[in-house]
């Protein structure tokens, strides 16, 4: 975590981020243009430009002086406090204070649905980037790893449950549901989802206070499907490189 918000770790030039495991490698193959190459449980995957980018970030290509254009994962400007970014606008969270012990007699109401809107996304729809970066690293992983088929799109619904409406308590349950055609989403890919989920709510308990809902139900759908094993590439293990620590740039 930086002082603005997730960022990678930085690895020397020659190497690859490992997007699962964090650690640092290099493996032969490419992806085609436009295709971000990355690395996933050691294993070389083309991933879009997007999933590419840390968490609170967008792909953007940026041209230097010199050189063609370059993948940069751009940070919004911040949002003020209370508030989160959705759809390109700040969207508040903090919808008012109620009476409270606290010192000012005051304490912030969390409006949970305003929340799981712009962090989850709209229940019944698609997940949102943040969301569904970490599932479609696994999904990568999953593909590069066991077999050359890309995953159905991951359809599951998250329980957020906020416990005597304090903020401070919320948990959230990921249940993953099965697919028109009948499959289940891999294990692998609901545990991913799971993990999304509860970095996601590490910032809606520092905000504190009180929720307006005890609880609240989405359902939502990450489309995975646009990974695939780079040509050419082998497990890091294959190609018997030692470990290394490089980075997309985060301006």
């Amino acid at each position: 975590m930086g002082p603005d918000g997730c960022v990678f770790a930085e690895c020397p030039d020659g190497s690859l981020l490992d997007m699962v495991t964090g650690a640092c490698d290099t493996a032969p193959g490419q992806c085609r243009d436009r295709a971000v190459t990355a690395l996933a449980r050691g294993s070389l995957v083309c991933v879009s430009d997007d999933g590419a980018c840390p968490m609170g970030t967008a792909a953007a290509y940026e041209s230097d002086d010199g050189g063609g254009p370059h993948l940069v994962c751009r940070r919004p400007a911040p949002c003020p406090r209370g508030s989160i970014r959705y759809a390109d606008q700040c969207r508040a969270v903090l919808v008012s204070s109620g009476p409270s012990a606290e010192p000012s007699g005051r304490r912030p109401r969390v409006d949970l649905g305003a929340w799981s809107t712009a962090v989850l996304g709209p229940s019944g729809g698609a997940g949102s980037s943040d969301l569904c970066r970490p599932l479609a690293w696994a999904a990568a992983a999953a593909t590069a790893t066991h077999d050359a088929s890309a995953p159905s799109p991951v359809r599951f619904g998250i329980a957020v449950v906020v416990p005597d409406d304090d903020v401070t308590g919320v948990h959230a349950t990921v249940t993953g549901q099965r697919a028109p055609d009948g499959q289940d989403p891999r294990p692998v890919l609901i545990e991913a989802a799971r993990a999304s989920v509860n970095s996601l709510l590490e910032p809606l308990r520092a905000l504190g206070g009180e929720s307006t809902t005890a609880a609240m139900v989405s359902y939502l759908t990450c489309d995975v499907s646009g990974v695939e094993a780079a040509r050419g590439a082998s497990s890091v293990a294959d190609a018997g490189s030692e470990p290394r620590t490089r980075a997309p740039t985060v301006p």
